[in-house]
């Protein structure tokens, strides 16, 4: 792995933790965001309101949240086991790096809560990969388009990091967070 190797200064705790807080400003953010809305007069008042300067579009924050804590997560996973993670944001290149155990457990779940295949979710991964990034800088961008599963993975990963890491410590937890 590219910058692999870590300093002792750094622990899973910390890592988790980190994760976690940012996934829970993704989660109170999520509603605010222009997408994604399943009732389209909620969404029609959402943009009226924020054409109208009442409600901010915090869609850009939302998702750049997210990322993190998902990148940070697979991170986590991924130290956890061999005391190294890759020091990039591409979460493709994360996930296919997850030890195998993880990476077999987390793509189960997708496929079944965010109906992937193994060639949608390949495509998906790389579809969202740099979002961190992209999302930051958003209004360098021409335009970016991205579909609901990027809020299932954030979710799924994040969740199942969740659930881990307490269990790893011997607390049985929910699965739902928010």
């Amino acid at each position: 792995m590219n910058g692999a190797n870590m300093n002792n200064s750094i622990n899973t705790d910390s890592i988790f933790m980190e994760s976690q807080a940012f996934y829970y400003v993704f989660c109170s953010l999520v509603d605010k965001c222009i997408f994604p809305f399943r009732d389209a007069d909620k969404q029609k008042q959402f943009i009226k309101d924020h054409q109208l300067g009442k409600t901010p579009d915090l869609t850009a924050a939302c998702i750049t949240n997210g990322m993190l804590a998902a990148e940070l997560s697979l991170k986590y996973l991924t130290y956890k086991e061999t005391g190294q993670f890759r020091h990039k944001h591409e979460i493709d290149i994360l996930f296919n790096e997850l030890p195998e155990k993880h990476k077999r457990e987390i793509t189960k779940i997708i496929k079944e809560d965010a109906y992937q295949n193994e060639e949608t979710l390949s495509e998906n991964l790389k579809g969202i990969s740099n979002f961190f990034v992209e999302f930051r800088y958003l209004f360098e961008q021409k335009g970016i388009g991205f579909s609901g599963f990027l809020f299932k993975f954030v979710h799924i990963v994040c969740r199942y990091c969740y659930n881990h890491y307490y269990e790893e410590i011997g607390f049985r937890c929910s699965s739902e967070m928010d």
